[in-house]
């Protein structure tokens, strides 16, 4: 009996760690589901927890024990989304980050992670979209060269080619 529980748990600390290939998102409603896809099995442990810094961030911290990255092709994150380091080499994390504390709730469909939360998550700033700043700036130089263009008075020019103009200057009387 005990070599066969000794030989499961040989089998179960040589198997290949879970790997994390997709990660995908999506609007329901007013709740976002982000789906944590993984191959080689679920990982052996895993959490949700708000940030250490709560005072300061409102996040969400989802890591892995026993997950590592898919090495073959990069993962998509969201802008809202990263990875953290860590120092332990079995451990993935990944950051959500809200503009305020929501409830959460988790549950497996098979090998992929779900995690349901409020649509909460802090969208990048409209300023930060490089093709909206771009437009502007065309924009207000067009405007700008265009006002300048319309306001210049061009000299007025006689009928006669030998006379001068007069100066467009008003002297005092």
């Amino acid at each position: 009996m005990r070599l066969l529980l000794l030989g499961g748990l040989i089998a179960v600390s040589g198997a290949d760690p879970g790997v994390l290939r997709t990660l995908s998102w999506r609007v329901v409603s007013d709740s976002l589901q982000v789906d944590f896809g993984f191959t080689h099995g679920r990982p052996e442990k895993y959490r949700v927890l708000a940030s250490p810094e709560v005072l300061k961030d409102k996040n969400l911290v989802v890591e892995f024990s026993g997950a590592t990255l898919d090495g073959g092709s990069p993962l998509k994150l969201p802008s809202w989304a990263k990875i953290l380091k860590s120092a332990d080499a079995g451990l993935l994390a990944i950051e959500i980050d809200l503009k305020a504390s929501t409830p959460w709730k988790i549950n497996w469909d098979g090998d992929s992670l779900q995690l349901k939360i409020l649509n909460q998550v802090r969208s990048p700033s409209i300023w930060k979209n490089p093709w909206l700043v771009g437009g502007l700036g065309a924009s207000f130089l067009a405007g700008g060269t265009a006002f300048w263009l319309l306001g210049t008075d061009h000299a007025k020019t006689t009928a006669g080619g030998n006379l001068i103009p007069p100066p467009d200057v008003a002297l005092p009387q």
